[in-house]
């Protein structure tokens, strides 16, 4: 199992110090960090950033300036993610419906025009005939199983989800970095900005913070934590017999 440090850029050196190899970095907002990580050394995930941009209501990724900027990329393992079409919160099954199509047409256009690999994405709440869809077309798929929601309902999505891939299509888990359920789901690979969570206590109050120049901790230690876990998951399934390429 493959751990790739999401939005590393505050983080590069020591993660370089590290010797960390895998990274996601995001179109819409690490761009002019990207040529950091663009090494013959790196695996990279690029993702285009489209949710974060809605999320922050600025806007969306036009699918041309995607497409130039990473086929502008030329060193290392390169996978990109797909361009979703995110639908408005309050949108009809319809409009929801329309949404996923045309996310499957940039999936199309990307693939037919791009020089790396681009992975398309199975969200939480998609029919899986969709997740089906994109098996006909690749052999990695992102899964995104709504983070913000209950673990109890993360397991329902992924049951479903694993329960048709099995071990024959690559799954990659966005900001899934759960032990537990790496433990009982085989991601080939998976990416999460955890790493940089540090635990804070005052006065016996615990707060659960992003480390930042402020917070004395030593990310040397975090980073290697989830080093670990990368190598621990990947034993774990190793034992089960599921070895990934």
């Amino acid at each position: 199992m493959k751990y790739f440090f999401s939005s590393p850029s505050s983080m590069r050196k020591p993660l370089k110090e590290r010797k960390v190899r895998n990274y996601l970095l995001s179109f819409a907002v690490d761009a002019k960090d990207v040529k950091h990580f663009d090494d013959d050394d790196n695996r990279l995930i690029i993702d285009s950033g489209a949710f974060s941009l809605w999320n922050k209501g600025a806007g969306t990724i036009d699918i041309d300036e995607y497409l130039a900027f990473i086929n502008s990329l030329e060193h290392g393992d390169i996978t990109c993610i797909n361009l979703d079409v995110i639908p408005q919160t309050g949108s009809s099954k319809a409009e929801i419906n329309k949404c996923v199509e045309q996310g499957f047409e940039n999936y199309l256009y990307l693939k037919s025009k791009s020089r790396h690999k681009i992975m398309p994405v199975y969200h939480y709440g998609e029919n899986i005939s969709i997740l089906k869809r994109y098996a006909d077309h690749t052999d990695y798929i992102g899964i995104s199983p709504a983070n913000d929601t209950a673990e109890v309902v993360k397991r329902a999505f992924l049951d479903k989800v694993f329960g048709y891939t099995t071990d024959k299509i690559k799954c990659h888990g966005l900001g899934y970095s759960s032990f537990s359920g790496l433990y009982i789901y085989p991601f080939y690979s998976v990416d999460s900005i955890s790493f940089k969570r540090v635990i804070i206590e005052i006065d016996g109050v615990k707060f659960n913070m992003l480390n930042s120049n402020a917070i004395s901790y030593p990310i040397n230690k975090r980073i290697q934590e989830f080093l670990n876990l990368e190598k621990t998951v990947t034993e774990i399934w190793e034992k089960r017999g599921i070895t990934w390429d």
